[in-house]
């Protein structure tokens, strides 16, 4: 999209934020029947192994998307953690590799944190499949079907073209749990009523459906999926049910189960929704009889205080003409948080069934996770950048076991967080006390509290780019003056 276009509707988000009715629009199920916040407690979190199989295979600079597999790791279960996660590599490359879990530990000092083992190595899970683009973006396992299904997508272009559905690549597959033979299926488009939804409204989060209230309500669909694309569609945590895969063609039929209004109709919008808001993970939570729906990303949490531009709540116009902008131009969210929303699935059954509207659906409670995580979510925070992947999520169901993903949380990898979903009706667990972490000399670009080879592969990468994570003297290009700069504090720690 033009920028001038862009800036448009940034400035008419700004002022319609405003105006935008944040009432209640709830079910009336009993809360007896919902999960609630008070419901989950925090177990503590784990590292993913260091490996690198020399061709992108690696869990550095993954957005982290995880399923968890119930049959996975059969030997692990006697530490109370049986199972295992399939985790999404580098994303340059659609690699997946799968690895144990183990007893996680409540700490913010990563050295205290266990790691986890690798089960099977890194695989190319869509070499061969030709209609694809971009990266992994959520995972799933399907029991009745005994494949991990996945949402595969790019993030964004400059184009008005990546809006219509023409020359956009469908976004839904699957894979067999066992790597060395994937027999990956795909990729589809998610279709209602015979046509296809564009990737940008339909694949990015995704989760399993209970079989119970999938047979029940939804004709036995068994995968939700959903996304929110600012610009280009539904303005909320729009989700569908799909079929499984039974036969190869370019789409899988679907059924609403939330989708918003447009950009221009507030009215139809998810509630207290910013267009800043990232939406990464989703997750069917579900027990004994309650349940809910879960949405996991970066919310803000005023959305007043979203805009569209650089750091320090500059807009566009401010320094575009003088050269003298700060940071990566896009959506910046003023009072970001970690967070889960939820959702009352009975309000997806209605929608489905034709009872209620589509934009009906609103979350009735929100889980704000941002003081168990590791990483700092500061005003201003871009959500359209690859620092704002994280927070996705994948559930045990039969342990009531929800894995959420914080992706750069320990230097370029992510780590895995675990919480509990229980009955016991007590606030979540109070997250520790932060560590005081020590100041960080300019040219530790990946924040590991040392200066050396690893921050100039980064800056190497990126030279004469204007990144300004790498740019050190802020002058708008990365360049030999930043190289002295690290240079100047080579191999010092903190």
């Amino acid at each position: 999209m033009k920028n001038s276009t862009r800036y448009f509707f940034a400035i008419l988000f700004a002022v319609s934020v405003f105006i935008y009715p944040s009432g209640n629009f709830l079910s009336k199920a009993a809360a007896s029947s919902l999960i609630q916040p008070s419901d989950i407690s925090y177990l503590g979190a784990f590292k993913l192994p260091s490996v690198n199989d020399g061709s992108y295979g690696v869990f550095e600079y993954s957005n982290a998307p995880i399923a968890f597999y119930p049959s996975g790791d059969p030997g692990g279960s006697s530490d109370g953690y049986s199972g295992s996660l399939f985790v999404g590599g580098h994303v340059y490359a659609t690699k997946v590799a799968e690895v144990g879990i183990p007893k996680p530990i409540i700490s913010k000092n990563l050295s205290d944190l266990p790691t986890a083992t690798l089960l099977q190595p890194f695989k190319d899970v869509t070499a061969g499949i030709s209609n694809k683009t971009g990266f992994i973006m959520g995972m799933t396992y399907i029991p009745s079907d005994g494949k991990i299904y996945f949402t595969q997508g790019q993030d964004y272009s400059d184009s008005q073209s990546d809006c219509s559905l023409p020359g956009n690549a469908p976004g839904l597959g699957r894979f067999s749990p066992n790597l060395s033979n994937p027999q990956t299926n795909g990729l589809w488009y998610v279709s209602l009523n015979g046509s296809n939804l564009h990737p940008f409204t339909s694949t990015r989060y995704i989760m399993e459906i209970p079989k119970s209230f999938a047979d029940a309500n939804l004709g036995g669909k068994y995968v939700a999926t959903g996304r929110h694309r600012g610009w280009c569609d539904r303005e909320g945590t729009n989700l569908y049910a799909s079929n499984t895969a039974t036969a190869a063609g370019e789409s899988i039929s679907g059924s609403k189960l939330m989708e918003f209004g447009p950009f221009l109709d507030q009215s139809k919008w998810s509630k207290q929704h910013s267009t800043a808001n990232a939406y990464q993970g989703g997750a069917w939570l579900t027990l004994g009889d309650k349940a809910a729906v879960a949405i996991s990303g970066i919310i803000d949490n005023n959305p007043a205080k979203s805009y569209y531009g650089y750091e320090n709540w500059t807009v566009p116009n401010a320094c575009e003409p003088s050269g003298t902008c700060k940071g990566q131009r896009g959506w910046r969210a003023g009072e970001p948080q970690a967070a889960m929303l939820f959702y009352d699935p009975k309000d997806m059954a209605d929608v489905a069934n034709g009872t209620k509207s589509s934009w009906i659906p609103q979350w009735y409670a929100k889980f704000d996770m941002t003081p168990y995580f590791l990483r700092n979510y500061a005003p201003t925070f871009l959500t359209t950048g690859s620092g704002a992947e994280v927070v996705l999520m994948t559930f045990d169901r039969n342990n009531s076991l929800l894995y959420v993903s914080e992706s750069f949380a320990n230097g370029l990898t992510p780590i895995i967080h675990v919480f509990k979903i229980s009955s016991s009706g007590t606030s979540p667990t109070p997250a520790p006390t932060p560590t005081v972490i020590p100041p960080i000399f300019k040219g530790d670009i990946n924040n590991d509290h040392i200066v050396n080879s690893l921050d100039w592969s980064i800056m190497n990468s990126r030279w004469f780019t204007n990144d300004s994570t790498v740019d050190l003297n802020e002058d708008g290009i990365v360049n030999s003056l930043d190289f002295s700069i690290m240079n100047g504090n080579w191999l010092k720690s903190g």
